[in-house]
């Protein structure tokens, strides 16, 4: 085992993981990082304080154990995370089957990473996904309706829930057909999803409406709410630009759910206030674009 360095892994490189939108800004995140280069049978160390760290794989093939389950990854794979992430967890044990090149990544290097590029924030979700039952989630799933029972309890994190609403669905569909609809709806989700943080519960509802739940008070929410409007303010679904922005046209609305409250009447709750800031046009409490 040797430290290897950044320096002989580009941004140009970086990009091929397809793990990173903005390689130049993630690679300032990742050169100070532990990098590794494992000879060929070698077993990964744990880390000497004992924390928890997550593997980027650069390149080489890696064999992990996780308990009985045996399984290879090669580069790009991103492995450990929800051991890291959560506060309990059996450590992996990885083992190079080739000559591997690997990046060790705390927390606080996954929450920067995540918050710098939406591309290795849904990675992170993906990953968290694959194994629900093995831990507590620190980074609730972007998930829909059809993925979550909408009649469950929020997460205790949640202490403000943001509802974001498309308002010009009608007409589009009327102008445009279905298919405006669809593509309007998509790049809605995306616009969402890449506005929310790692650590926000994002939920599709069943009419196309988007729920966001953060851990934070009416202030964060508008932040989080300012953003979602600036977002999607500037997202284009028509490749005519003769037709002018905003291409969507939504309305937010912002409450603080009870405690123990079901992720449906949050939504409703949030519902009132979006329609309600839409009658009045209000900038807040609701968000009109």
């Amino acid at each position: 085992m040797k430290h290897a360095s950044l320096r002989d892994w580009s941004p140009y490189a970086l990009a091929e993981l397809g793990l990173f939108d903005d390689t130049e800004a993630c690679a300032d995140a990742l050169i100070d990082a532990p990098i590794l280069v494992l000879a060929t049978g070698e077993t990964l160390m744990e880390s000497r304080s004992g924390e928890a760290l997550a593997v980027l794989s650069l390149d080489g093939t890696l064999q992990v154990q996780n308990g009985g389950d045996v399984s290879k990854h090669g580069r790009g794979s991103l492995l450990g995370l929800p051991q890291l992430l959560s506060t309990a967890g059996q450590r992996l044990v990885i083992r190079a089957l080739t000559r591997s090149v690997i990046v060790l990544l705390d927390r606080r290097r996954v929450h920067h990473l995540s918050e710098q590029s939406p591309l290795f924030a849904r990675r992170v979700v993906r990953e968290l996904f694959v194994h629900p039952a093995q831990h507590e989630r620190e980074m609730p799933l972007v998930a829909s309706a059809r993925q979550c029972n909408s009649t469950a309890p929020l997460p205790d994190a949640v202490s403000c829930v943001i509802l974001v609403r498309l308002v010009n669905r009608e007409s589009l569909e009327l102008c445009h057909g279905k298919a405006a609809v669809e593509a309007a709806m998509h790049s809605l989700g995306r616009a969402i999803e890449q506005s929310v943080r790692p650590s926000d519960m994002c939920l599709q509802l069943v009419d196309g409406e988007y729920l966001v739940g953060i851990d934070g008070d009416m202030l964060s929410a508008s932040i989080v709410a300012s953003r979602l409007v600036n977002r999607t303010s500037r997202v284009v679904v028509f490749a005519d630009m003769r037709i002018e922005l905003p291409h969507l046209q939504v309305v937010i609305g912002i409450a603080i759910p009870d405690s123990g409250e079901t992720i449906i009447s949050a939504a409703a709750k949030a519902r009132g206030s979006a329609i309600q800031a839409a009658r009045v046009g209000a900038a807040y409490g609701g968000a009109l674009v």
